[in-house]
């Protein structure tokens, strides 16, 4: 008998998402630039039709006060978990916040749901629906970059993805299959394959043609998508995807390991085998007594978080090693 795998991951995304907040025009549709290419700033959602069944699918953007159009931008790319939205996990991760600092444009899509919530993606083994119809979730996202690039002077030697949980499967596939368009991926309690049934055989995104840096977030006490993997949820060990990323973009098998906050906190590493070897860095860091959540973001009164995050932020983290890579234009390219 086949039997789907879906995975409960909970609905304070979903809760979160009603809520809402936002920066300036908060829902406004992408407005035209000015004569002079200029913006207003602030959060604006676009609709897009895709798929020969002209789907209508939505993101957002945050455009920061600093933007300038005359200026090459950064783009970092959000996906959301299941049963969450865009605006969800703006909220959770408090990226638009950062961007107003850092200067960088940050793009929220939303995968399919119902009534707005719910939302899931097709990341090639999980989730629900979007995975049973075979979605194009990867093309949806590849549209939304199209689309940001049109509007705005993105860099494109400075794209950037990350994606918590399905959103982290689906940032895998995606870095996998247009690895020329990423400078770097990010990816927190997400695991690169597993089974898309229980009668069926595990499945893995496919090894990206060149080289992506990657940097992951794990809670090890995470019981959704366990760092060792689990035959309940069919999901393949967190360690076993880094280290087939690692050989993917050259680095030595073993990586060098640092623990943090008394071991709490490790960080691993993969780096060139020696001096003459080219290596696209690898980074994985885990938190113990962590679970099925995003580490750090948005600020709050919770002591026990607070005491198991040790002031670690994965946000911001992302964002340090993001900046770090850019990705060479394509022969021909500017």
């Amino acid at each position: 008998m086949r039997r789907t795998v879906w995975l409960g991951l909970g609905l304070g995304g979903a809760v979160l998402a009603l809520a809402g907040c936002g920066v300036g025009l908060r829902g406004s549709a992408l407005p035209s630039p000015d004569p002079g290419g200029a913006m207003p700033p602030g959060t604006f959602r676009e609709v897009l039709r895709t798929g020969e069944d002209g789907r209508r699918r939505t993101f957002e953007v945050h455009v920061p006060a600093s933007y300038d159009p005359t200026r090459p931008t950064p783009l970092v790319v959000v996906l959301h978990g299941a049963f969450n939205t865009g605006r969800g996990i703006e909220a959770k991760t408090r990226f638009s916040a950062l961007s107003e600092r850092e200067g960088f444009l940050v793009a929220y899509p939303d995968g399919i749901g119902f009534a707005g919530l719910f939302q899931h993606w097709n990341a090639g083994w999980c989730c629900g629906k979007a995975l049973r119809i075979g979605l194009d979730d990867v093309g949806f996202v590849d549209r939304v970059v199209d689309r940001i690039e049109e509007v705005f002077a993105v860099d494109p030697t400075r794209v950037y993805m990350i994606g918590e949980s399905n959103g982290g499967m689906l940032t895998y596939l995606y870095a996998a299959e247009h690895p020329e368009r990423l400078a770097a991926a990010g990816v927190s309690s997400g695991a690169y394959g597993g089974r898309r049934a229980i009668d069926e055989e595990t499945w893995h995104v496919p090894r990206p043609a060149v080289p992506v840096p990657l940097v992951a977030f794990h809670g090890l006490a995470d019981d959704t998508l366990p760092f060792a993997g689990g035959a309940d949820v069919g999901s393949l060990p967190v360690l076993e995807g880094l280290e087939f990323w690692a050989e993917a973009n050259g680095c030595a098998a073993a990586p060098v390991t640092e623990e943090l906050a008394d071991g709490a906190i490790v960080h691993r590493r993969w780096t060139a085998e020696d001096h003459d070897q080219g290596c696209a860095p690898v980074e994985l860091w885990t938190i113990a007594g962590w679970g099925h959540e995003w580490a750090g973001g948005k600020p709050g009164d919770d002591r026990k978080a607070a005491a198991l995050l040790h002031g670690f932020d994965a946000t911001r983290t992302a964002w340090d090693f993001f900046r770090r890579f850019r990705r060479e234009p394509a022969q021909g390219g500017s």
